[in-house]
């Protein structure tokens, strides 16, 4: 291979890995809040891939390469599940393969050259294809990458369904993309590239059809997280409305009944009843309590969400600890998805401890908030019976019903939303959620 063609080349492989990783990078989203892995994969596939062009490599051991490169990137650096990363890398590849083909076949057809000339001649029409061919490849995948709507997770079968289809899409153009390299083709009628040709444009077809029908996916379940988000609000702003009326409402009786409980309280005295005069003092002393907020943060609406949390575990016999220190008015997290995500996270806790048996020893809660540097700390520990549903490294809700789960979905999709990191595990008898906000 002469320099002019490994300069061309070079040129060819860095515009098609840089489409390749910027459709693959707008589709999940990064475990790093840094660039510099995406570079140096990027650097690691151009390089692959310009050493099999100069050492004069089989096709088949480059694409193999590129396929593992590509799953190592989305397994190692990018978020999601397994199945997901299978089929975009599938779809990317698949794609690619289908734009090549498409653009080399066009190419031929317009300059009467067979399919061996554009993709392996070192001429101009070799020239001309390789132009064309990338010009397709980024509008296509540009185009297909500003469509999606990013989202963490989505159903197995769907999923694993597209996944069927884009390998069965996948291998008919590995397949067709070999046969056009066999040197016996050039000797075939004009006819069989024409054939080729239309067989190429309608497996791409396929493939942005299976693209579409997955984004619908997407949609659909960004529908039944934002229809949670609606209803986890709705929750919170009735919780709080209801805490501040119970609280006035606790107010007013006291008021109501402390002339009252002044006149029986004379009348002890005067019949020198002193330990019932003591205990009943002991009683209208403590009632005022109920009526302050457990969490004085300096946030009204978290105050009052997580003291209504604390009275209801309170009422199920389950011990609460708390921890937090005053927030300041500058952090850059909403009230209601702030909110949302703490009663959440104690609406499970309460639900795992209501769940144990009385052998599954005590019923407890510990919440923390703290504020370290220039993130926020919020963990919620809980008991609970060792009963525990997973999904490889995702723990599932065992609530039943037609919504079940998505408060687990929407708390992910809040942290996720504000670029902050979420830690569940297991210590003993203890279940712990840890999760950090960058809060300045």
């Amino acid at each position: 291979m002469g320099f002019d063609w490994i300069i061309i080349e070079m040129i060819a492989i860095l515009v098609e890995s840089f489409a390749v990783l910027y459709f693959l990078s707008k589709r999940f989203q990064s475990k790093y809040n840094s660039i510099w892995p995406d570079i140096t994969t990027f650097l690691v596939i151009v390089t692959g891939s310009l050493a099999s062009k100069i050492l004069g490599w089989p096709p088949y051991i480059y694409d193999v390469i590129l396929v593992v490169l590509l799953f190592t990137y989305l397994l190692t650096l990018k978020e999601g599940l397994f199945l997901q990363k299978v089929l975009e890398v599938f779809l990317v590849y698949a794609i690619s393969l289908a734009v090549s083909l498409v653009g080399a076949g066009m190419v031929a057809l317009m300059t009467n050259a067979t399919y061996q000339q554009t993709l392996e001649t070192q001429d101009m029409t070799r020239l001309l294809a390789l132009i064309f061919i990338k010009m397709l490849q980024v509008t296509v995948l540009y185009v297909l990458a500003k469509k999606h709507q990013p989202i963490r997770n989505l159903k197995r079968k769907p999923v694993l369904a597209l996944c069927g289809m884009a390998f069965i899409n996948f291998m008919c153009l590995f397949l067709i993309w070999y046969y056009v390299q066999v040197p016996d083709l050039d000797n075939q009628e004009h006819h069989t590239h024409q054939v080729l040709v239309w067989i190429a444009v309608g497996l791409l077809f396929h493939l942005i059809a299976l693209f579409t029908i997955y984004e619908l996916f997407i949609s659909e379940e960004k529908k039944n997280i934002d229809l949670s988000t609606n209803l986890q609000r709705a929750e919170l702003e009735q919780t709080f409305y209801q805490e501040i009326d119970a609280m006035y409402t606790d107010m007013r009786n006291w008021r109501h009944d402390y002339s009252t409980n002044l006149i029986a309280l004379q009348a002890m005295i005067e019949e020198k009843e002193t330990d019932q005069a003591l205990d009943f003092i002991g009683q209208i002393t403590h009632e005022p309590e109920k009526i302050k907020r457990t969490l004085q943060t300096g946030n009204l609406i978290l105050d009052a969400v997580v003291s209504s949390k604390f009275w209801l575990a309170q009422s199920k016999d389950i011990e609460v600890n708390i921890q937090a220190v005053s927030l300041g008015k500058d952090m850059n997290i909403e009230d209601h998805d702030f909110c949302s995500v703490v009663g959440n996270l104690l609406d499970n806790a309460i639900e795992a401890c209501e769940r144990m048996g009385k052998e599954d020893g005590k019923r407890f809660i510990e919440i923390s908030l703290l504020v370290k540097g220039r993130n926020m700390v919020l963990t919620i520990g809980n008991s609970f019976n060792g009963e525990l549903k997973r999904s490889g490294s995702r723990y599932l809700s065992l609530k039943q019903g037609r919504f079940h789960g998505m408060g687990l979905k929407h708390v992910d999709s809040i942290i996720e939303k504000y670029n902050g990191q979420v830690v569940r595990e297991i210590k003993g008898c203890l279940f712990e959620t840890c999760v950090v906000f960058p809060i300045f």
